[in-house]
Order: C-alpha cells, then sequence, then structure tokens
C-alpha cells in the first residue's frame, strides 16, 4: 500500500512541476512587479507549497515574520533542490547560481525568467562585478 502512495506521489510531483514549469514561462512574460517580486514569483511560491505539501514536507520557523518581512540577501546552503523549494515556499527570491545553471534544460529558462544571479561564487573579483539590481541591494 505504501508503494503504491509513493508511486502516486511520485507521479503527482512530476505533474506539478510540468504545470509549473509551463505556467512559469507564461507568467515570465509579465515584467511588471509585484510587492518587489516578479509574477512568476509568486506563481512558483504557489507551486512550492504545493509539492511540498505532497511531499509532507512541513516548514517551521520560530519567527516567521522576519523571512516573509526580510529585504536583502539571504544566503542558504543547501544539500539538496529540494532545500531550494523549501526557501522560495516563504517569500519569491532571487538566487545566486552557477553558470552552468543556464544550460539546464528547463531550469535554464526558468532561472533566468526567476532573476536568477549568475556568478562564479569562489572567484572574489567576479562576484565583486556582478551586476546586481537596486532593489537586491537594499
Amino acid at each position: 500500500m505504501y508503494a503504491i502512495l509513493g508511486i502516486l506521489r511520485f507521479i503527482l510531483g512530476f505533474i506539478i512541476l510540468f504545470i509549473a514549469f509551463i505556467s512559469c514561462m507564461v507568467a515570465s512574460l509579465y515584467r511588471r512587479p509585484i510587492d518587489g517580486a516578479p509574477l512568476i514569483g509568486w506563481g512558483a511560491r504557489r507551486y512550492a507549497r504545493l509539492l511540498l505539501w505532497l511531499l509532507r514536507i512541513k516548514v517551521t520557523t520560530h519567527h516567521p515574520e522576519r523571512l516573509e518581512n526580510h529585504v536583502g540577501f539571504l544566503f542558504p546552503n543547501h544539500a539538496s533542490p529540494i532545500d531550494i523549494i523549501v526557501a522560495y515556499q516563504c517569500h519569491p527570491m532571487r538566487f545566486l547560481a552557477m553558470h552552468a545553471v543556464r544550460r539546464y534544460p528547463f531550469f535554464g529558462p526558468v532561472a533566468k525568467a526567476m532573476g536568477c544571479f549568475y556568478g562564479n561564487r569562489q572567484d572574489k573579483a567576479a562576484m565583486a562585478r556582478l551586476k546586481l539590481p537596486p532593489a537586491a541591494t537594499k
């Protein structure tokens, strides 16, 4: 019985990811920010929450208002792609990603539409040359 539920969750997860990808690509055409984040970010946030619900991952924090009202940079370390979804479900955000992400099928175009910054995190000179928008430096 648990194996069948696991397979169903796996299939539903891929369906959610596929629908999220298509809707994010459509939402990326709308360029105006809504509450400081692009429309694609708000849609992706809903899909992240749906995916975490499906996987039965619950996110808790002692001070949720700090995370929701935060302005500036967050530097979360992540051990898996699920960690990115967990961070994104709190608030739409942009990530610093390695250059190779641009070439990833599916994820590359979505990351670009979400406003990811690309850089070599080990090269301090390259990071200093990274052009960040004014809203990201507040």
